[in-house]
């Protein structure tokens, strides 16, 4: 028989990195280069330091939501919205 693969492979429709102060901006860009190549669909990067989602649909394809603003899940997660505030 044949082996079974460790890790399934699967790839998940919405990725969300919550931005360390440690992350460089290059490092950011790399993980998200690599989940759209992985077939991502939609990136949530949350900065608590600035209390902000940047929402990207593709890796140079971006838009970036404060306080004041809803984060909605788009065509990848039709019906979802959040208040940006309630994150944080």
């Amino acid at each position: 028989p044949d082996p079974r693969p460790a890790v399934p492979t699967l790839v998940p429709d919405l990725a969300v990195e919550v931005v360390s102060p440690g992350n460089s901006d290059a490092e950011l860009a790399d993980k998200r280069a690599d989940y759209f190549a992985a077939g991502v669909r939609l990136v949530w990067q949350v900065d608590p330091a600035d209390r902000s989602v940047t929402v990207f649909t593709a890796p140079d394809a971006q838009h970036r939501l404060t306080v004041g603003d809803t984060l909605d899940g788009g065509a990848v997660l039709p019906g979802f919205s959040l208040q940006v505030a309630e994150l944080f």
